[in-house]
């Protein structure tokens, strides 16, 4: 979606508007970020620390051994908690965006789409670790890689270079090739194997390092990837009837707001950990309570965004 909206800006309107309205963008997710950050290092440090609840100190316990440099460094977007690891990988990527598009229409989506898939080979193998280890940090920022975000933005770059293309320059035939009987297809028998080898439905067991690659989540494993890549072929097709079917209201408020919503779920997320203990689970009508407040909050904040843009 990126991609086809400032795709077309920037042939419209030039570079400059598609750099103001992608950094502004990325400005207001900082703010975002921020006060998500001062939600967990006050409230939630707070109720960590006299309740001990495992739950939540272990999203927090770089920042409750060093308080002052997980701030400083938080505010970087070096040191990012579990849960708050995803807003800054978004920012980094949208201030990134103006550079790839810049480059695809000045020469060739090859630029971009080529150097995007070196990076993610190599991140399969450990250049996020590497680079780190060469890294000369300053005095009062230097964070251990665990604690930089479990998501490896060197390897999930790559969805979202193929996205922009998708989005602002693929030509019509790759998209009709995606979606041809054969490509259609080669996707159900993609997804549906890959469905049954991840849940325990045909009682096989894979172990060893190569396999865990290939599923890794954090480093986006290549049947991460081939999986992602199938289901969005089958959603492609199958976009027109979906929209019949899930066009309400209710989750179009969601996703008009889907950007707040996505925070605020992150608020219900911390709530909900202070409930868990020990981690031996809750009762069921706990776990029921706290799921229908949950979409109760997250449907009003979509509807007071979306009331708040259209006054």
């Amino acid at each position: 979606m990126t991609g086809r909206i400032f795709g077309r800006i920037a042939n419209e309107s030039g570079f400059p508007t598609v750099i103001k309205r992608l950094w502004t963008r990325a400005l207001r997710l900082y703010g975002y970020h921020i006060f998500l950050l001062g939600i967990a290092f006050t409230v939630v440090a707070t109720v960590a620390i006299h309740t001990e609840r495992p739950s939540l100190e272990g999203l927090l316990d770089f920042y409750l051994a060093h308080p002052h440099h997980a701030v400083k460094s938080a505010l970087l977007l070096v040191y990012c908690p579990p849960l708050l690891d995803i807003l800054p990988m978004y920012i980094v990527f949208l201030l990134a965006t103006p550079v790839a598009l810049y480059l695809a229409n000045r020469w060739s989506w090859n630029l971009v789409l080529i150097p995007s898939g070196l990076i993610w080979v190599f991140a399969q193998f450990g250049l996020r670790a590497a680079l780190d280890a060469h890294v000369v940090w300053l005095p009062g920022f230097h964070v251990p890689l665990s604690e930089m975000g479990a998501f490896d933005l060197l390897a999930w770059q790559l969805l979202w270079a193929v996205g922009l293309w998708i989005g602002a320059g693929s030509p019509g035939s790759v998209f009709k090739a995606l979606t041809s009987r054969m490509s259609v297809i080669a996707a159900l028998l993609v997804a549906g194997a890959l469905f049954l080898l991840r849940h325990p439905l045909l009682h096989v067991q894979f172990d060893g390092a190569l396999w865990s690659g290939l599923i890794d989540k954090w480093h986006l494993g290549a049947f991460r990837l081939l999986d992602f890549s199938s289901l969005a072929i089958l959603f492609a097709v199958s976009r027109s009837w979906l929209a019949r079917w899930l066009t309400i209201s209710p989750l179009v408020s969601l996703g008009k707001a889907s950007l707040e919503v996505f925070c605020a779920h992150l608020l219900f997320c911390f709530a909900a950990f202070s409930f868990v203990g020990d981690g031996k689970g809750l009762p069921a009508w706990i776990q029921s309570a706290l799921i229908a407040t949950s979409f109760v909050g997250l449907y009003t904040v979509a509807r007071l965004s979306v009331r708040s843009r259209s006054s």
